[in-house]
């Protein structure tokens, strides 16, 4: 399985998600289960090549437990495509989710109200998930 994952994650690297989506399926020809890592590495190689929407499809449907580490990929994404829409999407879901923001999620969070004015946003937070932040 670990081969899988560092195979993966070439792929993600170089911005191929239909190559792991192969993968995926390959694995799963093989009897083996997807688990959330690879999953996440979808979500990666979909960020890698632009596309934060299939990103947010494959948390939502597949990863289904997103991690702060997913949610930092896809955010960070959104961020660099000035995909305002996706990053409002994502930090929603981020703060219904439960999922604590970290240092990595300041740092976009906080580029992100520079660069696409998005303070208002983080007003409408819940206070608890701002405080965070």
């Amino acid at each position: 399985e670990a081969g899988w994952g560092a195979l993966m994650d070439a792929y993600a690297n170089v911005a191929d998600p239909a190559k792991v989506e192969e993968c995926i399926k390959r694995m799963q020809k093989d009897g083996m289960e997807a688990n959330r890592v690879h999953w996440s590495i979808l979500v990666k190689a979909h960020c890698n090549a632009g596309d934060t929407s299939a990103a947010i499809r494959v948390m939502n449907d597949s990863v289904r437990a997103p991690d702060v580490v997913c949610y930092n990929t896809v955010l960070s994404a959104a961020m660099r495509l000035q995909h305002l829409d996706n990053l409002v999407i994502t930090l929603r879901d981020m703060e219904r989710s439960g999922v604590a923001p970290d240092q990595n999620t300041r740092q976009v969070l906080g580029a992100s109200a520079a660069a696409l004015k998005v303070g208002g946003l983080l007003k409408t937070l819940d206070a608890s998930f701002r405080a965070r932040l």
